[in-house]
């Protein structure tokens, strides 16, 4: 029997001069995002900004048995295997999603 699925989620700033791999990589994120969402891996996803309103970063939830799972899932993303996300800035953490309503 598989173990239950927890939620993590992950804070993923770029590195300063991430702009032009993520342009090279941006298709095949959204691949993977568009894959990962339909079979519920991915359940959240946007962009971080700063105070002029550029991306600097993702912030993003996947499903996973565990957070070393989770990591797995993370690294295996085309903006982490073409540098675009700062490993060293990275953070991955369980979560539990409230109900607001």
């Amino acid at each position: 029997m598989p173990a239950p699925l927890k939620r993590y989620l992950c804070y993923a700033p770029y590195f300063p001069d991430a702009l032009p791999r993520r342009e090279e990589a941006s298709a095949a994120h959204k691949t993977l995002v568009a894959e990962r969402a339909s079979k519920g891996i991915m359940t959240l996803g946007g962009a971080l900004l700063d105070e002029e309103g550029n991306v600097i970063g993702n912030c993003l939830s996947v499903s996973a048995p565990s957070l070393e799972e989770a990591k797995k899932l993370l690294e295996q993303d085309p903006y982490f295997t073409n540098k675009v996300w700062d490993p060293s800035q990275m953070k991955v953490t369980e979560w539990r999603q409230a109900k607001l309503i």
